[in-house]
């Protein structure tokens, strides 16, 4: 039987008096969500045996405060603590386990956190704490109120995340056959990690779907390049036509919530972004408004609210990318595969205005791959999972063998574990967590038209013996595999606080226009090791 992770909430109280030496600890209430089917924000009450033993640990600004392990008593939800500190800016940390053995090992089932906790005197403190379990995909409390796919989610300074754009109605089209057609959304929302849910904040000034997104040094956030609407499942996996190009940029502001039209952005798909120092722009690459891809890496510079650019500032990478990766440190960029010209040379790197040819000497055509993931690791390498090649007669469907490991200290290109059959992917989540030390792959298409989308989760260990002989795909403690609750690929996903965050993507639906539609589910992931 399939087993689930699920979220908590649980409610605390702190208890201060005249002599705040022993306020007490008052579990108000605890309950689970469910995960039958699609994610539920309706709770359920938890069972004795899922939290035995509790773990409170509170920090603050010198050091641990607090650090106790009890029993739990789920009938009183109370615990008599003595001495908890009275202060601001508390870390507050619950860890729950099921028996002894765990508790003693540090192997929690479930935790929460909460940061700039306030403790004081002769007041009750309630916090509504979000309970997930470590190394699992769990339901968010709340996805956006539409669905969207190929959407943006961007990590923003207060530590929110800003969700923009992306494809809503889908229907079917006579593009070619089996295509479908994602009409572009302006709708974006900002994501809150305390509670879990989506808010609606201001509307993009124009729909906008495939773009890309970045923080600007003083916390706004600019996307570039995009369509008001994609075509799926044609020559090209995802594909707009180039009057439906968008040749403006959006740049969003924290403080009115409110979105500006930007001019002198280039109409782009399949490109990358990057910020260099505070205000410049990299676009590299991308399907341009010819319908070809471009082998133009722009640098543009943000001066008072305008994207500008010249002649002079526009590089070319000799050939043509597009759904390729950028890979950055500091303002050094690398461009890793999409290589559209007769002989793919290899990674490029970009730094101070200038291109340079990396051409490992282990590279081959087979590593060209197109729509796939990164995540660093600790040792400076980059994990590239997933993703497409391409031959003389287009491109061919996933393959176990994507899967690569580039060392940019010595220019090394090696092959990493073939990915499991069912994570064989384009268009994956992938992002590095627990130090650069784990790689968590999921989601994505397992063909060229998008039709078979996929819920495994893969967990890359670069401190494990068996993350160096096959890529495993993620299990509970039990043993049990586990899995996104709904199969679906094009999801926006961000490290966002202590959680990956999934939201949206695209989904088969018998009951939808065209077989597809576009999800709001929201789903967590909460690495062991943390960031």
């Amino acid at each position: 039987m399939k087993q689930h992770g699920c979220i908590f909430l649980i409610g605390i109280a702190l208890f201060g008096c005249d002599a705040p030496k022993a306020p007490g600890l008052d579990l108000s209430f605890l309950r689970a969500s469910g995960r039958t089917g699609a994610c539920s924000a309706q709770g359920t009450a938890l069972t004795t045996h899922e939290l035995r033993w509790l773990q409170l640990t509170m920090d603050g600004v010198d050091g641990r405060a607090v650090d106790i392990l009890t029993p739990s008593s789920l009938d009183t939800h109370r615990l008599d603590l003595d001495e908890i500190p009275i202060g601001e800016g508390w870390t507050l940390t619950v860890n729950g386990y099921r028996n002894t053995p765990e508790a003693q090992a540090g192997k929690a089932w479930w935790r929460a956190t909460a940061v700039e906790v306030a403790t004081r005197a002769d007041a009750i403190l309630e916090l509504d704490l979000l309970f997930s379990r470590p190394n699992q995909p769990d339901c968010a409390r709340g996805g956006p109120d539409r669905g969207v796919a190929f959407a943006t989610l961007t990590p923003l300074p207060d530590g929110r995340a800003l969700l923009a754009g992306g494809i809503s109605e889908i229907t079917a089209s006579d593009a070619c056959e089996g295509c479908r057609q994602g009409e572009a959304s302006r709708a974006s929302w900002i994501y809150n990690p305390q509670s879990s849910t989506f808010q609606r904040t201001g509307d993009l000034p124009m729909p906008q779907a495939g773009h890309q997104a970045v923080l600007m040094d003083d916390g706004r956030v600019l996307v570039v390049g995009g369509a008001r609407r994609l075509t799926l499942g044609g020559a090209w996996p995802v594909a707009a036509e180039p009057g439906d190009l968008l040749e403006a940029a959006a740049l969003w502001d924290p403080r009115t919530g409110q979105w500006a039209q930007v001019l002198g952005a280039p109409p782009r798909l399949h490109h990358s972004l990057h910020r260099v120092g505070r205000t410049e722009l990299i676009v590299a690459g991308g399907v341009d408004a010819t319908g070809e891809a471009t082998s133009e890496l722009v640098r543009l510079e943000m001066v008072n609210g305008e994207l500008l650019g010249s002649e002079s500032r526009t590089v070319d990478m000799g050939c043509a990318r597009a759904g390729h990766r950028g890979l950055q440190e500091g303002n050094e960029i690398i461009l890793f595969g999409g290589e559209v010209c007769g002989e793919p040379q290899g990674p490029q790197r970009f730094r101070a205005g200038q291109i340079t040819e990396l051409s490992p000497s282990s590279w081959d055509a087979s590593a060209n791959t197109f729509f796939g993931g990164h995540g660093r690791l600790a040792d400076g390498s980059w994990a590239l999972l997933g993703g497409l090649t391409r031959t003389a007669d287009g491109f061919r469907a996933p393959t176990r063998s994507s899967s690569y490991l580039y060392m940019p200290s010595d220019n090394r290109l090696l092959r990493a574990p073939r990915l499991p059959e069912e994570a064989a992917v384009l268009y994956p989540a992938v992002l590095s967590v627990e130090g650069g030390q784990t790689v968590i792959l999921t989601g994505g298409f397992r063909d060229l038209t998008l039709t078979t989308p996929s819920a495994t989760v893969v967990r890359y260990d670069d401190r494990t013996e068996e993350s160096r002989r096959t890529m495993p795909v993620l299990k509970d403690p039990d043993g049990q595999v586990l899995e996104l609750s709904r199969a679906r690929g094009g999801t926006a996903f961000a490290l966002v606080g202590d959680h990956i965050v999934f939201a949206g993507g695209l989904i088969n639906c018998l009951e939808c226009p065209g077989g597809q539609g576009s999800s709001t589910l929201t789903e967590l992931y909460l690495p062991e090791g943390g960031r």
